[in-house]
């Protein structure tokens, strides 16, 4: 079989199911923290069969002469406070098979791991074995599992996507219920100060891992997230956490962030902002980015999306020296970061306003003025001359600029130059 074939046969067998919550985040070290966390789906290039001998290869087969690796989402009774409601359990069963797609081959019955109440409806995790060949080394995929939530007042099912069960992997065990921020909704409104939505609620279901919860953070010295963690402690095996909406948080399980069961795409969390890449009179130095520097990407938390640009702006000063200024947009936060003498970011501190559109930074040495905005074409005034007009929307600027007006939705703003 040429390898033309194993990709087609691997395709159509895997076509439905999503690979575990941080696989590749696992085999492959480095890469950005919430690109690579996304849950991509197997057909996307094969990404487990593509990631080496070290991650293995997806097993095809009836799984003959392999002993089918134990787990409590397969094995174990059900918890939860609708453990014993036969009727729920059997329309979650049902709901679960019912959005299984018939390419997806399972093996036995499904298993209700836990079923709860929310204070929007009912919830319910389920787990069905599918066929497994007999490995040759590497992790055995054993297994399908998802969240099936049942709103209050309403008929309809919503089924998680199915995620692959793994050996030596962890499956979502976490769930954001009740309704989600719509992004769109969100460029009309003042998101931050509208109050009227209602809150989520996080289903947590204890899967034997240590877990912790954060619902609020601070930015440290050197600009890095450090979130306020405290132990979840879990009754009748699950614990839930209100979260206003929308909000930031973080749940981390054996030391990793965990991953929401939730359907993909029915939460605007945790989108990357809009970011933009500009060079000035220079390149820099493309390899000088926080982005790569382990401690300053949030690896814990979720984020509701904001509105503000991510920047990267490179350049070169007068005096020939390579600069970088970046922000790092997380939810309300954006931290700024200055790359001029040395490989290790220095941190300038958080940006003020949380809907700001502009920034402006001066660099050390009389270097001038770095600025920046969402909209090309801004203006400036220099110690005794007129408003200069600047059709782009980032510069460097001379040391002696006093003002700058820059167009911020339908007004044009006043920023005053730092000092």
């Amino acid at each position: 079989m040429t390898d033309l074939e194993v990709h087609e046969v691997l395709n159509r067998a895997t076509a439905e199911l999503n690979a575990p919550a941080d696989l590749l985040d696992r085999v492959t070290a480095g890469g950005r923290r919430r690109v690579i966390r996304r849950r991509a789906l197997l057909t996307a290039g094969l990404a487990v069969a593509g990631a080496g001998a070290t991650a293995g290869v997806l097993r095809l087969g009836g799984g003959s002469g392999v002993t089918p690796p134990a787990n409590d989402r397969l094995d174990a009774p059900t918890r939860g406070d609708l453990a014993t409601d036969a009727v729920f359990l059997d329309a979650a069963i049902n709901a679960w098979r019912s959005a299984l797609p018939a390419s997806v081959r399972t093996v036995g019955e499904p298993n209700v791991a836990w079923a709860g109440t929310t204070p929007a409806g009912r919830l319910a995790l389920v787990a069905q074995r599918i066929p497994l060949d007999d490995p040759p080394g590497g992790p055995v995929h054993y297994g399908v599992t998802g969240f099936v939530e049942l709103r209050d007042g309403a008929s309809q099912w919503t089924v998680g996507g199915p995620e692959t069960m793994v050996t030596g992997w962890d499956n979502a065990n976490a769930f954001l219920v009740g309704e989600a921020v719509d992004p769109a909704f969100q460029k009309f409104v003042k998101q931050w100060s509208d109050a009227s939505r209602s809150p989520q609620t996080l289903i947590v279901v204890d899967d034997g891992r240590p877990t912790r919860f954060a619902s609020r953070y601070t930015v440290d010295r050197a600009g890095r997230i450090v979130w306020s963690f405290e132990d979840v402690a879990f009754r009748e095996g699950s614990a839930t956490r209100p979260i206003s909406n929308p909000a930031s948080f973080a749940l981390v399980a054996g030391g990793r962030r965990v991953e929401l069961g939730n359907p993909k795409g029915s939460l605007p969390l945790d989108e990357l902002p809009s970011s933009r890449e500009v060079g000035l009179g220079g390149s820099g130095d493309e390899r000088r980015d926080v982005r790569n520097i382990p401690g300053y990407e949030d690896m814990s938390g979720y984020h509701h999306p904001s509105l503000t640009t991510a920047w990267r702006i490179a350049g070169v000063t007068p005096d020939n020296r390579a600069f970088v200024l970046q922000t790092m947009v997380d939810d309300r936060t954006i931290r700024l970061f200055r790359f001029l003498d040395g490989e290790q970011p220095e941190f300038l501190g958080v940006v003020p306003e949380r809907r700001q559109s502009a920034f402006a930074t001066r660099l050390p040495d009389g270097q001038g003025i770095v600025f920046a905005s969402k909209r090309s074409r801004f203006r400036y005034r220099r110690l005794n001359g007129g408003w200069i007009t600047n059709p782009d929307a980032a510069a460097l600027l001379p040391p002696d600029t006093l003002e700058i007006r820059y167009q911020d939705g339908a007004n044009e703003v006043l920023l005053p130059v730092p000092t």
